[in-house]
């Protein structure tokens, strides 16, 4: 099908001696195997991105995540969290790799209200909200991540919306539940 003629295409830029085309090539497994994902026929593109998860080169592993992300939107596979959960909680990670794996499980559990990712991101939003005012694209990743669970849900984020409300930076606070509050209001 489509999706094997792709990825036989993609083989040599996994074959390339430069870092940033081999993470290019991750990143477009997941933009491939969107559809496909859906009807869950994607083990080919899965396997070809999962290894990199665990890289030590920081540039494969998000890319990795961002393959996840497209390829896995909207489908609620208990496959993305299983894979990203030990991500997010390894306070070893960058706050920009635990923020773009937050949001790609967000991005395939999106409008689902899940209480697991949702207790995980309140969870590092509250614990490294020191570091997330230092780095406000990583929070903002944070905050749209738990508005995507709540995607049009309106009534149903609002213990969450509650939650963030405690974080000790007012202005912290008030952009996320803003952000939460939009998402759970739109569609």
């Amino acid at each position: 099908g489509d999706l094997e003629q792709g990825l036989s295409y993609l083989d040599r830029y996994f074959e390339s001696p430069d870092p940033a085309v081999r993470a290019g090539a991750v990143v477009a497994v997941g933009l491939l195997s969107g559809g496909a994902c859906i009807r869950d026929e994607c083990d080919a593109g899965f396997a070809l991105v999962v290894d990199h998860l665990t890289s030590s080169d920081v540039v494969m592993r998000e890319s990795a995540i961002i393959s996840l992300l497209f390829a896995y939107s909207g489908t609620a596979n208990p496959r993305v969290q299983e894979l990203l959960i030990p991500i997010v909680t390894d306070t070893s990670m960058t706050l920009w790799t635990v923020a773009l794996s937050c949001l790609a499980m967000s991005n395939a559990f999106v409008g689902s209200c899940d209480g697991e990712i949702t207790s995980i991101i309140l969870q590092i939003l509250m614990e490294r909200e020191a570091d997330f005012a230092l780095s406000k694209q990583p929070f903002r990743l944070m905050a749209l991540s738990l508005g995507l669970l709540y995607w049009g849900r309106q009534g149903a984020a609002d213990t969450a919306i509650e939650t963030v409300r405690v974080l000790a930076s007012k202005e912290m606070s008030l952009a996320c539940s803003t952000i939460v509050t939009g998402c759970a209001y739109a569609g």
